[in-house]
This record gives structure tokens, C-alpha cells and sequence, in this order.
């Protein structure tokens, strides 16, 4: 899962992976489960993207929302 880490408190005790059975817009979706019975603290699946991309769409929303 290129660009996607595990973070939070304890994120050595889960794993994340692709799900073939959960689809969005045609694309595979992940999936974070524990790797022990009663995995301690949280973790979350954060990804990382370059902003650049979107930047002209958050210029157009603030435009839209500052009126």
C-alpha cells in the first residue's frame, strides 16, 4: 500500500492491507485489524499525498465560501 502508514499509540499491533471485497469507485479498499486478541491503545490508517494537486480546489472552495 504505497503512500499509507500506520499511526496512533500503538500501531505495531495491528496490520493494514488491501480487501478485495470492499470497493470504491473500482479500487480495492484497506483493511486494519489487530494483530493480537485485545490489541492495546488505537491505530489509524493515515495517507500521505502531495497538496500541490489540489491546491486550485481549495483556492475555488474558499473563494466560494468567503463569497
Amino acid at each position: 500500500m504505497d503512500r499509507w502508514h500506520l499511526a496512533g499509540s500503538h500501531p505495531s499491533t495491528y496490520e493494514s492491507g488491501i480487501d478485495p471485497q470492499i470497493t470504491s469507485h473500482a479500487k480495492n479498499g484497506a483493511s486494519l485489524k489487530g494483530l493480537v486478541e485485545e490489541p492495546e491503545g488505537e491505530a489509524s490508517l493515515v495517507q500521505s499525498f502531495k497538496a500541490a494537486a489540489y491546491l486550485r480546489l481549495l483556492e475555488h472552495f474558499v473563494q466560494e465560501v468567503m463569497g
